[in-house]
């Protein structure tokens, strides 16, 4: 008999961006303020890492996998 299973997919994505700004600090502030004002749009063309983990109905899981 088939069981249903629920599955997870995670992707991580990266992509390269310059910010001005004096010192480090104020770069990661500057970095994050544009990315959540949709300044800054990482492409889906830049995975770095996919992996897949599964569950079943009773809670029993697999660990993450790369594919």
């Amino acid at each position: 008999m088939k069981r249903k299973y629920s599955i997870i997919i995670e992707e991580t994505i990266s992509e390269n961006f310059e910010i001005e700004a004096e010192d480090i600090d104020e770069a990661l502030k500057v970095a994050k303020q544009k990315y959540k004002n949709g300044e800054i749009v990482l492409n889906p063309g830049n995975l770095i890492l996919k992996q897949i983990s599964a569950s079943d109905e009773k809670g029993n899981s697999v660990d993450w996998h790369e594919f």
